[in-house]
């Protein structure tokens, strides 16, 4: 059976109010409208049928909003945005226009809302959406690539399969873990472990636990992360950097259900459901013999994976708030339209959770005003241009490149940033030889060198 036939789709992201980032966002499919009409009013949209043809009207409770302030007609096989004599003005990717046609992926600014214009495919019919605050932002989602694939997530989370999660760094793992437990209905807890920063030597002991006088220091028992998790889930961040000895005694929790503490030989029954996530090559670690693959096939037996934010900037408004209630303290806090054209424009290499420390600092910054430009990190204030696309070209590798080149670069980026450009680290955490390191580098005309700071 082949893949499922993709169509091309043009939709319209309703993506940040600045003035009220916890509004929640929405999703327009333009699929039989020939226009849209933009402007402000209570909340709603509506499908209506004028003398034009099939329209669509997007209200906006945004008081720089003018009551008529844009419109988008389709012409041809394309969309024109047009300003119908507002009286802040429209701005496309950051510049004041009249008329303009519209391309993928560019920002529209009407008053101080942030809508995304997107043309792109879908393997299923696409429809209208509205997410509201109180949704599940770790499933919820307006991107079409991800749709099929969180609700697949959301399906299999009521089942008892392991589930591995896999991604970039930041993209929001543990997230779809704790989704995932949430939507189990397993009544024990959730306990989230990194296995990458437990040292090696206690790793074990921390995991199974351990009886009195197992070790040095071991004073009394200690049931460990894996029963602490009994009729719950178990998280387990960071699954490729377990040891031999510790892949062994999770494979027989999987498979037996049971769990020998360090120092005892009595095995004890445990029920946890196993979610393991990693940013790590685990094909390349099983053919290299460091990941079993016994292993690998019982915690696999559901397998999503994360993109970067890069690549669902759809979302982008909804993570800026929900991030922002993380931090806000129960107050509002509002944008500058200018701050949030930068964000927008940004492509956040460390994904989400660099996002969350941006907006967490531009908080405390702004003392309670709005978030200007200046309160942001100088990479997202340089991110403001007059052109916004998908990928800036300063951060693409040489064309032409395939979705797989397009991963390898953006691993080997993150990883050179963490490892401030230490080649042999480099190749250490991405699970790869230092010669397909040096290899990719050439590649991809990178320096090592650029990733080490002024005072190395």
């Amino acid at each position: 059976m082949g893949l499922p036939d993709s169509e091309p789709v043009t939709f319209l992201i309703r993506a940040l109010e600045c003035e009220n980032p916890f509004s929640g966002t929405s999703r327009h499919v333009l699929r039989d409208n020939e226009e849209v009409e933009i402007g402000r009013g209570e909340p709603t949209y509506r499908r209506l049928h004028g003398p034009a043809g099939p329209r669509l009207e997007l209200s906006v409770p945004d008081r720089t909003m003018s009551a008529r302030h844009a419109q988008l007609k389709r012409v041809g096989a394309g969309w024109t945005l047009r300003d119908l004599g507002s009286t802040n003005g429209t701005l496309l990717d950051g510049q004041r226009i009249e008329e303009a046609p519209l391309r993928d992926g560019q920002l529209i600014e009407i008053g101080a809302t942030l809508l995304l214009f997107r043309e792109t495919s879908a393997t299923a019919p696409l429809l209208d959406r509205v997410l509201a605050m109180a949704d599940s932002v770790a499933l919820s989602t307006l991107s079409p690539s991800l749709d099929l694939a969180m609700a697949r997530v959301e399906r299999i989370a009521h089942s008892r399969l392991s589930v591995l999660v896999l991604g970039e760094t930041g993209t929001g793992k543990e997230g779809i873990a704790r989704a995932v437990h949430l939507r189990s209905k397993r009544t024990g807890p959730f306990v989230a472990v990194n296995a990458a920063a437990i040292p090696g030597p206690l790793l074990e002991a921390q995991l199974f636990g351990h009886v009195k006088g197992a070790f040095s220091g071991a004073v009394k028992d200690e049931i460990g992360f894996v029963r602490s998790a009994h009729g719950g889930t178990l998280f387990l961040d960071e699954i490729a950097d377990l040891p031999a000895s510790s892949q062994a005694a999770l494979l027989r929790v999987l498979q037996n259900g049971e769990v020998t503490p360090v120092g005892s030989t009595r095995s004890v029954e445990v029920d946890v459901r196993i979610v393991a996530a990693t940013h790590r090559d685990l094909n390349a670690l099983m053919a290299d013999g460091l990941f079993r693959r016994d292993l690998y096939a019982r915690l696999a037996g559901f397998t999503h994976s994360m993109p970067p934010l890069v690549q669902r900037r759809e979302d982008l408004g909804m993570l800026i708030g929900v991030l922002l209630a993380r931090h806000a303290g129960g107050a509002v806090p509002t944008l500058r339209p200018e701050a949030a054209r930068a964000l927008f424009a940004y492509e956040f290499p460390l994904n989400v959770r660099e996002l969350e420390q941006a907006l967490a600092a531009a908080l405390v910054l702004s003392a309670g005003e709005p978030i200007a430009l200046q309160h942001l990190p100088e990479a997202i204030q340089g991110a403001t241009s007059a052109s916004l696309p998908l990928r800036s070209a300063a951060s693409a590798p040489p064309e032409p490149r395939s979705a797989e080149d397009d991963r390898s670069y953006r691993a080997l980026v993150q990883a050179l940033q963490e490892t401030r450009g230490n080649v042999s680290e480099t190749a250490r955490r991405m699970g790869k030889a230092r010669q397909q390191i040096q290899r990719w580098l050439r590649r991809f005309e990178l320096e090592p060198e650029s990733f080490r700071g002024e005072d190395e």
